[in-house]
This record gives structure tokens, sequence and C-alpha cells, in this order.
């Protein structure tokens, strides 16, 4: 399968190489096995197969059915501990799969009882309907670096904290609340819209601007484009509008005219020290805006 990818897809350009990390097995460990309850489908396939094989119950011989897929889950465990690059939540959902797959055959097969097994169905298909929107799992929030997104808390499994955040649902909100935030100021012709860098690293905060680099005045500008209809950013131009944005970071000097108003947005994860400085040097208004747990913050300001 992997041959055929490369056949039809070609060569990936991005950073990563075969290398053995301590540091970086260990992190990319914890990924595969302690996002979104992985932990718990763990435990509850060895403790059933250990249990049924400890009390020597007669097989039904469709195990032999499972070791092609057992085989690809340590191919893949050892290709994603042996080759180095960013350690994404998202690269792990092959493995994912193959999880949940075990899981539901070894409930099928090694518990007997059905009040068990129903019992075992219902409480996993819970946990992970509700970590599929919020992020609850207590180990996983144990385990990685936790982020307050306003009104809830979520993690980052590396540095690059729009791609580290992408392991359910709740990661699509931040797009929302920009949105909200974004939605009656991009038709303001006067306007100039300053957003934070990360990292001096321009995409995170609104995934548009890929790969610019911030200037030595500390500031990076893209054109950006609008859905009126749908009242969203798009990647692309095709019926909406465009507008520019200015990614700053804290070295960055404002120079507004009179004619000007300028519209900064912030989270509580990043870009609170350069809100400050504005509301020193000008008079200022701020908004804020919030979706499902998410709050971004927008200062107006002007001479």
């Amino acid at each position: 399968m992997w041959i055929i990818s490369y056949l039809f897809i070609g060569h990936w350009d991005g950073s990563g190489a075969f290398e053995i990390n301590s540091s970086y097995i260990r992190y990319k460990l914890m990924s595969l096995f302690l996002i979104n309850f992985n932990w718990l489908l763990i435990i509850i396939l060895l403790v059933a197969v250990f249990t049924f094989t400890a009390l020597k119950k007669k097989r039904n011989n469709h195990e032999i059915s499972m070791f092609p897929m057992i085989l690809s889950m340590i191919a893949y465990v050892i290709f994603s501990v042996s080759f180095k690059t960013v350690n994404h939540a998202r690269y792990t959902d092959a493995l994912i799969a193959q999880i949940y797959l075990l899981t539901a055959f070894v409930l099928m097969n090694y518990i007997e009882k059905k009040s068990i097994q129903t019992t075992l169905s219902i409480t996993l298909t819970v946990l992970l309907f509700f970590q599929s929107f919020i992020t609850i799992d207590p180990v996983m929030l144990k385990s990685f670096p936790r982020l307050n997104i306003g009104n809830a808390t979520m993690i980052t499994t590396n540095e690059i904290l729009s791609d580290g955040m992408t392991y359910n649902r709740q990661y699509q909100g931040w797009g929302k609340v920009v949105d909200a935030a974004l939605e009656d100021i991009v038709t303001d012709k006067s306007s100039i819209i300053f957003l934070p860098s990360i990292s001096n690293v321009t995409w995170h905060f609104d995934a548009m601007a890929y790969m610019i680099t911030l200037d030595e005045n500390g500031e990076a500008t893209y054109t950006a484009y609008w859905d009126t209809y749908r009242k969203t950013r798009m990647a692309d131009y095709h019926t909406g509008i465009e507008y520019n944005v200015h990614v700053i970071n804290n070295n960055y000097s404002f120079s507004l005219n009179p004619a000007q108003k300028g519209y900064y947005l912030y989270s509580p994860i990043c870009g609170k020290e350069i809100a400050d400085k504005i509301k020193t040097e000008y008079n200022c208004i701020e908004d804020t805006f919030s979706y499902k747990g998410w709050i971004v913050n927008r200062v107006t300001f002007w001479e």
C-alpha cells in the first residue's frame, strides 16, 4: 500500500529522516497510545486476552484472521518511532483505526458474558463520543502540555500548536471563533488586520498563511479571502472578497494614520503581550468572541 501510494503521490518534501532518538520515541509512543482513550482500549485488549488464555477457554479459530492486522500494527509502530518528524497527532490515524477494529473483535470473541460485552461497549461508545468533541481523557490531559483556550482545556503533542491540537473536532472551534471576530471588519477598507505569530510562525493562528517568513521588523503580510455567503475564510478566491492580513511578533512597531483603524486578534493561547502594548499606545476598545469553549479577543485601536 505504501509503495502504491508513493507511485501516485510522489516524494514527500517535508522534514523527517530515520533516526533513533529516545526523546522522540517516548513522545511518539505517547501520541500513539495515550490519546483519545487509546490507553483504555489497549488495557481492555490485554486484560481480555490474558484472562481468556489463563482460563484456557476454547478458541474459535478466528484469531488467525487478525494476524495480518496485528503485524501491520507492529510495523506501523516501528516505522513511527524510527522515522523522526514532527509529532502531529493526526499521524497516528492508521493505528487508531486498527486499535478500534481489534477491540471490537476482542469484545465479540473473548468476552462471553453478554452483560459485560454490552457494558463495555456502551461505556466506550459514550467516552469516545464525548472525546470526539471535548477533551475529557484524564490520562491525556495529565501526559501532554495543556492549553487554556478560553473556557476549556486542550493539549498539544508538539510545539506547533495548530497541528499538535488536531486530535478531535474540538480544534475546529478555533477557526469558527476567528471567523466570528473577522466577519464585520474584512469589508472595512480603512482597517488593518493584525494577527500574532506563534514562535515566529505565521500559519498557527488562522491557518491561512503558509510558510511566510517574518521580516526584520517582525511582520509578514499576505492576502486572504472571505466568503460573504458562508461567512468564513477561504483558501482561494472564488466569489468572495480579498483582505490583507499582517502577522506580527512582539518586535513589531505600529504606525497608523488618523484615517485608519487597527484590529488585533489574540487568544488566551497567544498574543496577549502585543495586546497590552497596543492598549498603552492607542485609544482602543476590546470585544470578546466565543465558540464552544474557544475565546478570541479583538482589540480595535486608533490614534
